[in-house]
Protein backbone atom coordinates (compact mmCIF):
# COMPACT_ATOMS: atom_id res chain seq x y z
CA UNK A 1 0.00 0.00 0.00
CA UNK A 2 2.89 2.40 0.94
CA UNK A 3 4.63 1.89 -2.58
CA UNK A 4 1.74 2.97 -4.22
CA UNK A 5 1.04 5.63 -2.19
CA UNK A 6 4.43 7.14 -2.35
CA UNK A 7 5.30 10.61 -3.78
CA UNK A 8 7.90 10.82 -6.47
CA UNK A 9 10.36 11.65 -4.21
CA UNK A 10 10.00 8.47 -2.28
CA UNK A 11 9.78 6.49 -5.44
CA UNK A 12 13.26 8.74 -6.62
CA UNK A 13 15.04 7.58 -3.76
CA UNK A 14 13.57 4.15 -3.99
CA UNK A 15 14.97 3.64 -7.29
CA UNK A 16 18.46 3.80 -5.49
CA UNK A 17 17.91 0.62 -3.81
CA UNK A 18 16.24 1.99 -0.41
CA UNK A 19 13.99 0.48 1.42
CA UNK A 20 10.77 2.69 1.07
CA UNK A 21 9.64 1.55 4.64
CA UNK A 22 13.16 3.53 6.23
CA UNK A 23 11.58 6.75 5.28
CA UNK A 24 7.85 6.38 6.85
CA UNK A 25 7.77 8.51 9.51
CA UNK A 26 5.74 6.82 12.05
CA UNK A 27 4.72 10.09 14.52
CA UNK A 28 2.72 11.36 11.26
CA UNK A 29 1.82 8.26 9.75
CA UNK A 30 3.19 9.42 6.40
CA UNK A 31 6.41 9.57 4.56
CA UNK A 32 9.49 11.77 5.41
CA UNK A 33 8.53 14.97 4.00
CA UNK A 34 10.83 16.06 1.02
CA UNK A 35 11.47 19.28 3.21
CA UNK A 36 12.88 17.60 5.85
CA UNK A 37 14.83 15.00 3.44
CA UNK A 38 16.66 18.01 2.07
CA UNK A 39 17.61 19.68 5.74
CA UNK A 40 19.44 16.16 6.45
CA UNK A 41 20.98 15.83 3.56
CA UNK A 42 21.58 19.21 1.91
CA UNK A 43 19.77 20.68 -1.25
CA UNK A 44 22.58 19.90 -4.13
CA UNK A 45 23.02 16.50 -2.53
CA UNK A 46 19.47 15.74 -2.97
CA UNK A 47 19.19 16.94 -6.78
CA UNK A 48 21.50 15.11 -7.56
CA UNK A 49 20.00 11.96 -5.60
CA UNK A 50 16.62 12.64 -6.79
CA UNK A 51 17.97 13.09 -10.74
CA UNK A 52 19.66 10.24 -10.33
CA UNK A 53 16.96 8.00 -9.03
CA UNK A 54 14.62 9.20 -11.77
CA UNK A 55 17.18 8.49 -14.59
CA UNK A 56 16.70 5.36 -12.71
CA UNK A 57 13.17 4.98 -12.95
CA UNK A 58 12.74 5.66 -16.19
CA UNK A 59 15.49 3.25 -17.55
CA UNK A 60 16.44 6.35 -20.21
CA UNK A 61 17.99 8.96 -21.11
CA UNK A 62 15.94 12.48 -21.54
CA UNK A 63 16.16 14.60 -24.15
CA UNK A 64 18.79 17.46 -23.52
CA UNK A 65 16.70 21.05 -22.96
CA UNK A 66 18.53 23.71 -25.91
CA UNK A 67 19.55 26.28 -23.19
CA UNK A 68 22.12 23.48 -21.77
CA UNK A 69 23.26 22.71 -24.79
CA UNK A 70 23.74 26.86 -25.88
CA UNK A 71 25.54 26.38 -22.37
CA UNK A 72 27.52 23.60 -23.18
CA UNK A 73 28.56 24.80 -26.71
CA UNK A 74 30.01 28.71 -25.14
CA UNK A 75 31.88 26.89 -22.64
CA UNK A 76 33.30 24.77 -24.84
CA UNK A 77 34.15 27.60 -26.75
CA UNK A 78 36.00 29.77 -24.17
CA UNK A 79 38.17 26.49 -23.65
CA UNK A 80 39.28 25.68 -26.92
CA UNK A 81 38.31 28.96 -28.82
CA UNK A 82 36.43 27.21 -30.99
CA UNK A 83 34.42 24.15 -29.98
CA UNK A 84 35.98 20.65 -31.11
CA UNK A 85 34.32 18.91 -34.29
CA UNK A 86 33.42 15.66 -32.65
CA UNK A 87 31.64 17.95 -29.72
CA UNK A 88 30.09 20.57 -32.36
CA UNK A 89 29.06 16.99 -34.66
CA UNK A 90 26.85 15.81 -31.42
CA UNK A 91 25.35 19.50 -30.35
CA UNK A 92 24.36 20.63 -33.50
CA UNK A 93 21.66 17.60 -34.30
CA UNK A 94 17.95 18.37 -33.89
CA UNK A 95 17.83 16.43 -31.14
CA UNK A 96 20.32 15.79 -28.52
CA UNK A 97 19.74 13.14 -25.25
CA UNK A 98 20.98 13.95 -21.72
CA UNK A 99 23.49 11.06 -22.57
CA UNK A 100 25.21 13.07 -25.19
CA UNK A 101 25.20 16.58 -23.41
CA UNK A 102 27.21 14.46 -20.48
CA UNK A 103 29.22 13.11 -22.55
CA UNK A 104 30.55 15.86 -24.23
CA UNK A 105 30.96 17.68 -21.24
CA UNK A 106 32.89 14.65 -19.38
CA UNK A 107 35.44 14.02 -22.59
CA UNK A 108 35.77 17.62 -23.58
CA UNK A 109 35.55 20.07 -20.84
CA UNK A 110 36.53 17.60 -17.59
CA UNK A 111 38.85 15.14 -19.87
CA UNK A 112 37.45 12.37 -19.15
CA UNK A 113 39.46 9.22 -21.02
CA UNK A 114 35.68 7.99 -22.59
CA UNK A 115 35.51 7.32 -26.33
CA UNK A 116 31.69 7.37 -26.81
CA UNK A 117 28.17 8.14 -25.02
CA UNK A 118 27.80 4.36 -25.00
CA UNK A 119 30.72 4.07 -22.69
CA UNK A 120 30.11 6.72 -20.57
CA UNK A 121 26.23 5.04 -20.23
CA UNK A 122 27.84 1.49 -19.08
CA UNK A 123 29.96 3.71 -16.42
CA UNK A 124 27.04 5.41 -15.36
CA UNK A 125 25.02 2.15 -15.24
CA UNK A 126 27.87 0.27 -13.19
CA UNK A 127 28.01 3.12 -10.38
CA UNK A 128 24.51 3.71 -10.29
CA UNK A 129 23.99 -0.14 -8.97
CA UNK A 130 26.54 0.18 -6.56
CA UNK A 131 25.53 0.15 -2.92
CA UNK A 132 28.93 1.15 -1.77
CA UNK A 133 29.30 4.93 -4.73
CA UNK A 134 29.20 7.76 -2.96
CA UNK A 135 27.40 10.95 -4.46
CA UNK A 136 28.35 14.13 -4.74
CA UNK A 137 27.58 17.43 -5.49
CA UNK A 138 27.51 17.66 -9.27
CA UNK A 139 26.41 13.97 -10.03
CA UNK A 140 29.95 12.39 -9.89
CA UNK A 141 30.03 8.95 -7.69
Amino acid sequence: MRRRIAPQYIRDIEALGVDIEKLWDRELNAFVRKKDLIDRVGKEEFKVVQTIGRTVRAGRWKEARERDIVRELRALKRKYGSVPEEALHILEREKVSSLELHYVKRKFYDGWDIKDPQELDRMFTKHIKDPEALVYKQGDR
